[in-house]
């Protein structure tokens, strides 16, 4: 009996033990996948996140002095948008969204050309700048029924407004202008802005009725923004929902961004000029804009249009400004502005894609930046001797004495690296024209060069836009920026 018994015994110690070696390897399994991943995620935000998040999360990347609002600082985990009640972290699912949908009225894009597996291995690597990710864990998410008919709620959403005091921030208009929307701070002491209900379409956390209804349920952690779960029946808070989304229908609905830029074959003049006919037979592309430094009102769409004879490629830019900003005479004057922006390089990898906003080490970029005030100097010939000592006396290696085209053809590896190509090798040729509170500007470049920092035209397969707004003291990096469209020639397949 007693050996029946110590063998039984001995057997469940072996099982046990069994187990305990699979339970082991299997943990030594999925820490080294998680380390794989943690480290695949680092890779990519070098590459993409750190120029504004800094390379160790906090939020001081290397052009985030140019951005308003701030670029988040993931070291605090404190994260306004979120399925989670106030206070709490945020679940994966919260995170991808953000990064799949980016942030509207931000420098923050979306995210979704990376794949599913890249955007995690981000998450992942962004939860090691913080030990809230390891000693606590998501609470479960604020339940989001089905979305009610708003036809019989919007009065009753009006009255929620009111009762909840949201006019004080947002206006009883819903335009952002309350009488205490100049004071507003987040918890770093940052000043930030009330959003105006009245652009529809534009909510940072999101447009849809679902989540309008989820941002009024857990408010936005880190700003005056509070939650209203369990403070107002939940009928209340979908009616007001309903009235906010009603706001949004008084203004203009976002445009909806193209996928791709087709060139149409066409011949070119030998001076082509932006309103040439050849644009009105290629198919128009739309670019989304976001404003690095949020203001009340900037440009969201550029219009691009693009023909090629096969020789030479010509590029139109078209996008709203209201006033012409083309003669800055006074120091506290600026001029409006356009650039197109080409990879130099093409990677394999998300680590070695080029960066849109001024690209990086690893992915330099070519840059054609046309400039408003360039264009007038020469089409009024007042480039004489004084503006060429002018230009000449701060180093304008593009004196206006020897230019010849109102844009200038520039190269970059990152912000603070904008280099002109001699003048020798300036080969970008347009111009511009302002009408009805509208520029048109036009590119022109020979498709092949014998340049090495010019872009291959015929490889480089996508471009980006970049637009200065002279009256709302633009320059430098404080601009609008579109991510990269892709192109093709109008035959090719890519």
């Amino acid at each position: 009996m007693r050996r029946r018994i110590a063998l039984t015994v001995t057997v469940l110690v072996l099982v046990a033990a069994g187990v305990a070696v699979m339970v082991a390897r299997r943990a030594a399994r999925q820490s080294s996948e998680t380390a794989a991943t943690v480290a695949a995620g680092k890779a990519i935000y070098q590459a993409q996140c750190a120029v504004c998040h800094g390379d160790r999360g906090n939020g001081k990347g290397s052009i985030a002095y140019l951005l308003s609002p701030r670029p988040r600082d993931f070291t605090r985990a404190v994260f306004k948008f979120r399925s989670t009640p106030s206070g709490e972290l945020p679940t994966d699912a919260d995170l991808l969204r953000t990064l799949d949908n980016g942030v509207p009225g931000t420098s923050m894009p979306s995210w979704a050309q990376l794949t599913d597996a890249e955007r995690r291995a981000v998450i992942a690597h962004i939860k090691t700048f913080s030990n809230e990710w390891k000693e606590r864990t998501p609470a479960a998410p604020i339940a989001i029924g089905k979305a009610p008919s708003c036809a019989s709620l919007t009065d009753r959403g009006a009255q929620v407004y009111v009762k909840a005091g949201c006019a004080k921030c947002h206006g009883e208009g819903g335009k952002g202008d309350g009488p205490s929307s100049t004071t507003l701070k987040d918890d770093r002491g940052d000043p930030i802005r009330a959003y105006d209900f009245t652009h529809g379409g534009r909510m940072k956390g999101g447009s849809k009725l679902e989540d309008i209804y989820r941002t009024f349920s857990t408010g936005l952690s880190g700003t005056p923004m509070p939650a209203y779960q369990g403070s107002y029946p939940d009928e209340d808070l979908w009616a007001l929902a309903c009235f906010v989304q009603e706001l949004g229908k008084s203004g203009a609905p976002p445009p909806a961004p193209s996928r791709e830029l087709v060139i149409a074959r066409e011949q070119l003049p030998p001076s082509v000029t932006p309103d040439d006919t050849i644009f009105d037979r290629a198919t128009p592309a739309t670019v989304l804009l976001r404003a690095l430094y949020a203001r009340d009102a900037a440009p969201d769409a550029a219009e691009v249009r693009a023909v090629s004879d096969g020789k030479r490629l010509a590029v139109r830019v078209e996008w709203r400004d209201s006033s012409q900003d083309a003669r800055p005479l006074r120091i506290e004057d600026f001029r409006d502005g356009v650039a197109l922006e080409f990879p130099l390089q093409q990677g394999e990898g998300a680590a070695e894609r080029s960066f849109y906003g001024m690209g990086m080490h690893s992915g330099p970029v070519n840059i054609w930046h046309w400039k408003a005030d360039w264009q007038l100097e020469l089409s009024s010939q007042i480039a004489g001797k004084a503006t060429a000592v002018r230009a000449g006396a701060v180093g304008n290696a593009m004196a206006a004495a020897k230019r010849s085209s109102p844009i200038e053809d520039l190269n970059a590896i990152g912000p603070g690296s904008l280099t002109p190509q001699p003048a020798a090798e300036q080969n970008v040729s347009g111009t511009g024209a302002w009408r009805d509170g509208r520029w048109r500007v036009v590119f022109v470049r020979d498709i092949e060069t014998r340049y090495g920092g010019d872009a291959d035209l015929r490889t480089a397969g996508k471009l980006a836009v970049a637009v200065w707004d002279g009256s709302a003291r633009d320059r430098d990096g404080q601009k609008s920026v579109s991510e990269w469209l892709p192109y093709r020639f109008d035959g090719v397949k890519n």
